[in-house]
């Protein structure tokens, strides 16, 4: 049960974030967030959460009380607007790239994959979405300090930021629960499952 998803809002009541209930819980229990009951909409505190004891089957038990696993909380202290775009980062990039050497097209695992930038960083290459590719062992030290170009190797597809929703690894993972229909539709989680 405390691995259970939950989503978090910010005070206005946008999602920012997907965590886990053992995380919710905490905020809650530190008086970063308020658990909202999905029922009524009412935000409670940890203590009037646990007080009123649980009401469905998620439940949570500790050592002198049970009380349900908390689906949404609110942040408290929390204002701005999640940024919409993907994070560059080695895990999104071998996403992005679906594990495939992007000069010979080749698949030969994670440990034969690196990061190869186009334009290389001594020629004032920078590491971004739109200059960064998977390229094998041997097409990387192949292509070596040089564009493609002057190695006169060929891209299979140029490099661009994904256009991933915030929501795609999160859709993947786990079937999106009703109560979270007020706060991310249908529509959006589905697309972000297209992607």
């Amino acid at each position: 049960m405390l691995s259970s998803p939950t989503l978090v809002l910010n005070r206005s009541w946008v999602p920012i974030n997907i965590t886990t209930a053992r995380r919710a819980v905490v905020m809650a229990f530190v008086d970063l967030a308020r658990i909202v009951d999905v029922q009524t909409y009412e935000l409670l505190s940890f203590d009037r959460w646990v007080s009123r004891g649980p009401t469905n089957g998620n439940i949570i038990h500790s050592t002198n009380s049970a009380f349900d696993v908390p689906e949404v909380v609110v942040a408290r202290r929390y204002d701005r607007i999640p940024k919409s775009g993907v994070v560059f980062s080695r895990r999104n990039l071998y996403r992005r790239d679906s594990y495939t050497c992007q000069y010979c097209g080749g698949k030969p695992g994670v440990p034969e994959l690196s990061l190869d930038h186009v334009l290389p960083r001594t020629q004032g290459g920078r590491t971004t979405w739109e200059n960064c590719v998977l390229a094998c062992t041997t097409c990387n030290t192949r292509k070596g300090g040089r564009t493609p170009e002057q190695a006169r190797m060929r891209l299979l597809s140029m490099p661009r930021k994904p256009n991933w929703s915030p929501w795609y690894s999160f859709a993947r993972r786990f079937k999106k629960p009703s109560s979270w229909d007020a706060f991310i539709s249908d529509i959006y989680w589905n697309a972000a499952l297209e992607e």
